[in-house]
């Protein structure tokens, strides 16, 4: 427990920092600035990205069909850094895996978070 416990603060510092760090360069979402282009989600699980999207949907308060592979979690989904944290958490409970901090500073997407899990479970 304690162990959860101190991965779930540490997450959530990563992703503060994240959060504090795109509000300084100007990357959040904004009415003058354009949506970022994502990477495709051709070649995803499509298993993996309904159980994804699902957590995020249930964790954001979004309805699912809203929830793209492709959406940006903070940009365009709204999510803040408690919200980072959550989704991480279920993520990982959802598929018995664990994700390093820098793993997760870096997923910005659903397509992202799926392309993790692949790896993970792949193993």
């Amino acid at each position: 427990m304690t162990s959860r416990i101190t991965h779930s603060f540490a997450v959530g510092a990563a992703a503060l920092t994240l959060a504090t760090t795109l509000a300084s360069c100007g990357k959040v979402k904004s009415s003058s600035t354009p949506p970022k282009a994502a990477a495709p989600a051709a070649g995803l699980d499509a298993g993996i990205v309904t159980k994804v999207t699902r957590e995020v949907a249930e964790i954001l308060g979004v309805d699912a069909s809203k929830i793209g592979p492709d959406k940006d979690l903070i940009r365009d989904l709204g999510a803040d850094s408690l919200d980072a944290v959550e989704i991480v958490m279920a993520v990982e409970e959802e598929f018995n895996i664990t994700i390093d901090d820098a793993s997760a500073e870096k997923m910005r997407t659903v397509a992202d978070i799926a392309r993790y899990v692949a790896a993970k479970t792949r193993k």
